[in-house]
């Protein structure tokens, strides 16, 4: 696969060469770029096909979102803006605003871009988690849950969905559909090297829950709010 991808890059480099005022060569080539986390390359490409034809939604938004993989949130949030100017609706760049709110600890106005994108696309589960999981770190369960059901309904065999869920359950008093939950995520992750932290952290609230305590203190749900 690795090979395919260099492959496709020298031809698109090769058409560039013969055809340099056609941006769908910039942009192809970049969304290569991108699929292998190359984002400055992707982001230079998209560039190009910019400079090219301004209003290319689809560069746009590619570009913003390589710049938030870098940790480029204001120049990420420019592209996000732009592309809603393009479309006040777009799915893909509210949630990708919403992201980036989340990541400054402003989950109120992610709530608000990652609602416009449930709205406008009910059958992408991210939305949906996203809010079932934002309003209960702001311990706003019953808020979350019908998030929660709904992004459990598109994605149920997801671990991380069925976490999110599981921590609205435990802030509702309902330890049962909780422990459930949280023993789904461990049970599907236990040999994750890259979940091994999160993993350990559902065992420890399986046995504070199943003990009778509440393990969610504000400090907890200010430290989920990092993971």
């Amino acid at each position: 696969e690795q090979e395919q991808y260099g492959e496709a890059i020298i031809d698109y480099t090769d058409a560039i060469a013969l055809n340099p005022e056609q941006p769908i060569y910039y942009r192809n080539r970049g969304g290569i770029y991108r699929t292998l986390e190359r984002y400055d390359k992707a982001i230079e490409d998209y560039t190009a096909a910019l400079e090219l034809e301004p209003d290319d939604r689809n560069a746009l938004y590619n570009r913003g979102d390589s710049y938030r993989m870098l940790g480029d949130h204001e120049a990420a949030m420019a592209d996000f803006e732009r592309v809603v100017a393009l479309n006040p609706n777009d799915v893909d760049a509210h949630y990708g605003m919403g992201q980036i709110y989340y990541d400054r600890g402003d989950l109120a106005t992610a709530i608000d871009h990652y609602t416009v994108a449930a709205e406008h696309d009910p059958e992408w589960g991210s939305p949906f988690n996203s809010l079932c999981w934002s309003h209960s770190l702001l311990r706003q369960p019953d808020a979350a849950l019908p998030y929660c059901e709904r992004a459990s309904a598109l994605d149920p065999e997801n671990p991380y969905v069925r976490d999110s869920r599981g921590l609205a359950f435990a802030l509702l008093g309902n330890t049962e559909a909780a422990i459930a939950d949280f023993q789904y995520f461990v049970e599907e992750l236990a040999d994750s090297q890259d979940d091994a932290a999160y993993v350990a952290a559902r065992r420890g609230w399986i046995a504070a829950l199943q003990a009778g305590e509440d393990p969610f203190t504000d400090d907890v749900l200010l430290e989920l709010r990092n993971e």
